[in-house]
């Protein structure tokens, strides 16, 4: 009797979950029909979606690659401006972040904590400034390909220093995120090579030397700041107020002995300006923020979601026409992107 009761049961439970896959399949029928998107992808955008509010410093990791592009696309505006100059402009708006310093908590900072800050500022302000000589000298495909590859350098010294783990899954996602870099820049030394002209080559050398200098120097930064954020003492505002402290003693005094001082010579080169030392501000900040909570792989592979924005950017505003190459390197790093925001 117990066992007829048990079958009987058994076949209801199987009846019933028949009718809820036949209903779930019914729901993604009527979604198709009405043009709403299917359960599936709801549920994808939902877990993107808590994710970057439950961990913060995933959401300023992309605000960071947001601004970042948007700073590419504004050097190729200033081109004609010299790297010194545009640096020493920089650091003058970054300099705005003492009204947002706390005051009061750096009090408690001792000297290894200044020392990091210190060496945070000068390496930033190095990293940046080689990176804008290199942009001078080499194709931009291969100082943006050597300057935002900073998952890799970055991975490394953050097992070495930070005794950071690094996962399968993180060492496929810097992989494709690296190809995708490749795909967009096109750099000259893989796509095609110009053995004709020896200056040329001679500067796309040096010019690429400059970039990896810069890179190495930017993930420096990266891993004082996590050491920062580790004794957590890290003042995203101090960390920006002493780049620009560090940038006008170094150029301004680089400016003294080599180039004239110039002030931007039309309304539009000064807007560039702004524009530029207010995304670097802002760059600054969301790189802190997001490394208080973040690895550093995670933070880096995000900031090369600059590359697309970029490449977007340069589209809409310099009306460039892209080929298949470059949108498919597009779409790979914003998939490298997306794979850490899914990440639980």
């Amino acid at each position: 009797m117990l066992n007829d009761i048990k079958e009987e049961s058994e076949g209801f439970c199987f009846l019933d979950e028949s009718k809820e896959t036949s209903h779930s399949d019914n729901e993604n029928e009527d979604d198709e029909k009405e043009g709403r998107m299917p359960k599936q992808v709801v549920v994808f955008l939902s877990r993107i979606w808590n994710n970057l509010m439950e961990r913060k410093g995933l959401l300023f990791g992309v605000l960071l690659g947001i601004s970042m592009g948007l700073q590419l696309c504004i050097l190729k505006g200033l081109s004609p401006m010299s790297a010194y100059q545009i640096m020493f402009y920089r650091s003058i708006i970054l300099l705005l972040s003492v009204v947002l310093i706390l005051w009061e908590k750096s009090n408690s900072y001792d000297i290894i904590d200044m020392v990091y800050y210190l060496a945070y500022g000068i390496f930033n302000c190095l990293g940046i400034l080689l990176i804008y000589l290199a942009l001078g000298l080499a194709e931009v495909g291969n100082v943006t390909v050597i300057s935002t590859n900073g998952p890799v350098p970055s991975a490394i010294l953050g097992c070495i220093i930070l005794k950071e783990s690094v996962t399968t899954w993180d060492m496929i996602v810097f992989t494709l995120n690296l190809v995708g870099i490749f795909l967009v820049s096109k750099p000259p030394f893989v796509f095609k090579s110009d053995h004709g002209n020896p200056v040329k080559s001679l500067n796309e050398f040096y010019g690429s030397l400059l970039a990896l200098l810069g890179l190495f120097n930017l993930v420096l930064t990266n891993i004082f700041s996590r050491k920062l954020a580790y004794r957590e003492n890290s003042d995203p505002a101090l960390m920006t107020f002493i780049p620009g402290m560090t940038g006008i003693a170094i150029t301004g005094v680089i400016l003294c002995f080599t180039d004239s001082w110039e002030l931007p010579s039309s309304l539009k080169e000064l807007l560039l300006v702004l524009s530029l030392g207010i995304f670097s501000l802002l760059c600054n900040c969301f790189l802190v923020l997001g490394l208080q909570t973040e690895r550093v792989i995670t933070v880096c592979v995000l900031e090369t979601l600059s590359v697309p924005v970029a490449f977007m950017a340069d589209i809409l505003v310099f009306q460039s026409v892209p080929d298949l190459v470059s949108i498919l390197g597009a779409i790979t790093i914003v998939a490298t992107t997306v794979g850490c925001l899914c990440k639980p």
